[in-house]
């Protein structure tokens, strides 16, 4: 029989949740926005943090309202009011069970002067990481300026790289993410 040793620590470990500085220093959002955001960020895995958190959390509002100690009316309103500066996405699951939140978190976004540019500024870290998976996958991407008809919206594979397992269709799909 093997012997095996445990090794732990006296006391338990204590939680936390990742704040950064720049967030806390924006001025973008009120106390009760900060307070709610950092109280949904606890449910995201850190593991891969490089600076720029996503994921997707779903606490009820009871527990959200019962961890910042407010009502449930006002923290719907602020998760709202999140949702509209693009730091949070919201999607109802139905009757009985928690919304999803995508939360938005990365430098970019708290450099922002106000709503428009906080919002932009998700919107562009979106466009990156669309583009960051499509590079992964192999694809090459170029960046085109101007509107593109429904009869533009052809393949062009002079400057694309792709698996032609994959066919057409994710050729179009690559260029209309583009």
């Amino acid at each position: 029989m093997e012997e095996r040793f445990i090794v732990q620590t006296s006391t338990p470990e204590r939680k936390f949740i990742k704040v950064y500085l720049d967030f806390l220093n924006a001025g973008l959002l009120s106390g009760k926005e900060q307070i709610i955001f950092i109280h949904l960020k606890q449910y995201i895995n850190f593991a891969n943090d490089t600076g720029t958190v996503r994921g997707e959390v779903y606490p009820t509002l009871a527990t959200l309202a019962k961890n910042v100690k407010m009502s449930e009316k006002t923290v719907r309103t602020v998760l709202q009011g999140l949702q509209k500066k693009g730091i949070l996405e919201i999607k109802q699951q139905g009757m009985n069970k928690p919304n999803i939140y995508k939360i938005n978190d990365s430098a970019g976004m708290w450099k922002a002067g106000n709503a428009e540019e906080l919002r932009a500024a998700v919107d562009e870290i979106e466009e990156k990481r669309m583009i960051d998976l499509l590079t992964a996958k192999g694809y090459y991407i170029s960046k085109e300026k101007g509107l593109v008809s429904d009869s533009d919206q052809t393949a062009d594979t002079s400057t694309m790289n792709h698996n032609s397992s994959m066919g057409n269709d994710s050729t179009k799909r690559a260029k209309s993410l583009a």
